[in-house]
């Protein structure tokens, strides 16, 4: 519980800042019966999920009676956190019982710009697609689970929707040129931003200041021009008189109007700014609370919040960072990856895997989006536990052998809601989600594969790990829900199964097994054509593609677990332009080239080094990096140096090629945010120098990473220690090496 209180709190600090930045009818569906969720079991309804408190009256409603008072209103403002899914659809209920009591029924939003009307309005006409809609409107990154229920709710209904935010470009030429870029601003631009602008009261200012105190808020605007002219200002009068417009242009309809929080919030921001445009308007604001304890009372602190006041059960969050989360007793997180092809009109397999302890999350998905390409989408679960291993590297780890029931299960429970939440929101086949994982995240899989009833899925397991654990628990009473189970074990393993899918299939699982092949490639091919099965696509031909395309051998300096999936990636990306590739160490390039030339003396393989060193004429150079898409960012919200370290013995044509990238601000094209530091093994500047530089320029946020394809975990330890007497006051994560994001140049078409 504290790991769970702890984490909601975290989030409800960090939705503070995102608010700021931008960051029952008698149509109503009865309570008894909720919305299907995208694999058929209902949803829990809102009735449960949801407490609404009327603040001005002093008493709890129900939603009907929420719905009803609001109905009287001119314009509600509906104040939410961005991404709770909960939220969400409590914001799709007020909205549709509103457009069941009133009719006529305006919807603006905060979500959009004013620049993008146009586009809105031909959408709700039917005069685009829903995919150039998406390409053209800029939405927000969490629009698919978030937004698009309202927008194809007012669509269906005819009713408008106002796109009431300034347009981006003006709100940054004004921001950063105050008053005097305000009034130079052409027609068309002044038509993107309100008019005239007022000023927001000091408490509103008070509130902003609180908000983003030790989020860099020390560049907060201060002086009142400062204050007028800034973004918050811009926002909240720009929407205030979008809606004061839509209330002229539709007389006697109701403006409902969707924002964070923060803008409507303790009576201050767009309330106050309509006032002053429309002081006739009666006026509901609603702010909607998410928690994990439906229990508490309206808390005093906000009883001033809103006119209303709704606590909304957390359940799932929408897109943030690259990855989405649900909650379970802890925030089970994931990215996903959609095929081009994907749509609402054609929905994609998708492949959920589970990668093993120590992988990363975004290596995984990297692999899998090489391999099925097109084919599929692909969702990439994070391990619950952050684990460093030898290297530095931090990966995650799915359960600890003394409480693995709860781990398991807390996955399972997150597996489950996962699956629910993309099949609700993203254009994939319900029907072909494929459940996979390999090691530990292997063991993950059985686990739910035996015990969820709420998974109707096909699993593939591979080489699983903790057999033991798993068979000392107890067979569930009832069926398991899963499709069918492919075990793919290596040979120490496969015995070890003998006796858990004996027990499992008792219970009614359909489990099948297949060993594992040893050594790269065909333990990679294997690994793919099974969960391409599972999937319903086409497995691939190994010898098929040895024939048909070139050879490539991929050679490791350093062989770490880390190098190897690195260059596993890169493997795959080549076999996608044809042919196969393996990995080899040094010492077992003879046998990988024997495995790609076997019985074809003639044929010619391609030799690649997995390396930077400069004695290697096939290998890596700085220039290769020129662009900055692989060069790695600094972890922090608010950006972050990465500092390279050049090894010892490097030439000086090589030592002033990494020179070159800091100098040219190479990792610029990735991040604004972000800035590149060269340091030297030997010679200066030394990492020690180079992080006390960081530290005395107020930054704090540094990546370290080896000026290498990958390193051992001895030479990271060495280069950590090397730091320690100069990390004080600094964050530092590291990261092996640059191997991560080198991809081979795609071949022209």
């Amino acid at each position: 519980m504290l790991r769970r209180l702890f984490r909601w709190t975290s989030f409800r600090r960090s939705m503070a800042v995102c608010l700021l930045v931008g960051c029952a009818s008698p149509r109503r569906t009865p309570p008894s019966v909720a919305p299907s969720s995208g694999l058929g079991e209902p949803l829990p309804s809102l009735d449960v999920m949801t407490r609404a408190f009327d603040v001005r009256a002093g008493g709890e409603v129900s939603l009907t009676g929420l719905i009803d008072a609001l109905a009287s209103a001119d314009v509600v403002f509906v104040g939410e956190t961005h991404l709770d899914d909960t939220t969400h659809r409590l914001e799709l209920a007020i909205y549709e019982g509103l457009a069941a009591r009133r009719g006529d029924v305006v919807l603006a939003m905060e979500m959009f710009e004013r620049d993008g009307q146009s586009v809105l309005d031909d959408y709700l006409g039917g005069r685009l697609t829903e995919a150039d809609f998406i390409e053209r409107s800029r939405p927000w990154a969490n629009y698919r689970t978030d937004y698009r229920p309202l927008i194809e709710a007012a669509k269906q209904r005819g009713l408008p929707v106002v796109a009431a935010n300034v347009s981006v470009d003006v709100r940054r030429k004004v921001a950063m040129g105050g008053k005097d870029a305000f009034l130079k601003l052409s027609d068309a631009e002044r038509e993107q931003v309100a008019k005239d602008l007022f000023p927001d009261p000091d408490a509103y200012w008070q509130r902003v200041d609180r908000a983003v105190h030790g989020h860099g808020g020390g560049g907060q605007p201060a002086t009142a021009d400062e204050r007028l002219y800034s973004t918050q200002c811009l926002w909240d009068n720009t929407m205030a008189e979008s809606i004061a417009f839509a209330i002229d242009r539709r007389p006697g309809a109701q403006v409902v109007h969707v924002n964070g929080s923060f803008h409507s919030d303790y009576g201050g921001g767009i309330p106050t700014q309509l006032a002053k445009r429309k002081p006739s308007a009666r006026i509901a604001t609603v702010s909607i609370v998410p928690t994990d304890d439906l229990e508490t009372m309206l808390r005093d602190q906000e009883k001033g919040r809103a006119d209303f006041v709704v606590y909304a059960l957390v359940r799932a969050r929408g897109l943030s960072d690259g990855l989405h989360g649900v909650t379970t007793s802890s925030e089970l997180r994931f990215g996903i990856d959609l095929p081009k092809s994907a749509g609402f009109d054609h929905r994609a397999p998708l492949l959920v895997w589970l990668a093993d302890d120590g992988t990363r999350t975004r290596d995984a998905q990297a692999y899998w989006k090489a391999a099925l390409g097109d084919d599929a989408a692909v969702l990439v679960v994070e391990p619950p536990y952050r684990e460093t291993a030898d290297d530095l590297h931090v990966g995650g780890r799915w359960a600890y052998g003394d409480t693995i029931t709860e781990d398991e299960g807390g996955t399972q429970e997150g597996l489950e809601r996962i699956s629910e939440y993309v099949a609700r929101h993203y254009p994939v086949d319900a029907s072909r989600i494929v459940l996979a994982g390999e090691g530990s995240g292997g063991t993950a899989v059985l686990w739910s594969a035996l015990y969820s009833r709420r998974l109707p899925l096909s699993m593939v397991a591979v080489d699983p790990r903790s057999i033991g654990k798993l068979a000392e628990e107890p067979l569930p009473e009832l069926p398991p829900a899963t499709r069918r189970l492919t075990i793919v074990p290596s040979l120490a393993t496969h015995e070890q199964l003998d006796d858990w899918v004996a027990g499992a299939r008792g219970v009614g699982l359909d489990a099948a097994t297949a060993v594992l092949p040893a050594g790269d490639p065909a333990r990679r091919w294997a690994i793919e054509n099974a969960v391409r099965s599972a999937l319903g696509l086409a497995v691939r031909s190994y010898e098929a593609s040895r024939e048909a395309g070139p050879r490539t051998l991929l050679l490791l300096d350093a062989d770490t677990t880390l190098a190897r999936e690195w260059a596993s990636i890169h493997a795959r990306d080549l076999e996608r332009q044809g042919g196969v590739a393996t990995i080899a160490a040094p010492e077992g390039i003879e046998d990988a080239l024997r495995a790609l030339d076997e019985e074809r003396e003639t044929s010619r393989v391609v030799m690649k080094q997995m390396s930077f060193r400069s004695d290697q004429p096939e290998a890596f150079r700085p220039s290769d990096l020129a662009d900055g898409k692989a060069l790695p960012l600094a972890p922090g919200s608010f950006g972050g140096t990465t500092v390279l370290v050049v090894p010892a013995g490097a030439s000086d044509e090589a030592r002033a090629g990494w020179k070159l990238l800091e100098e040219k601000k190479a990792i610029r094209s990735r991040s604004r945010f972000a800035s590149l530091r060269v340091a030297f093994a030997e010679g200066e500047p030394s990492l020690g120098k180079v992080l006390d530089e960081i530290r005395e320029s107020g930054r704090s946020n540094v990546l370290v990473v080896p000026a290498a394809y990958c390193a051992t975990a001895d030479e990271m330890r060495r280069m950590r220690a090397d730091a320690a007497s100069h990390a004080r006051a600094l964050e530092i994560a590291w990261l092996p090496g640059l191997g991560a994001e080198i991809r081979p140049p795609e071949k022209d078409p």
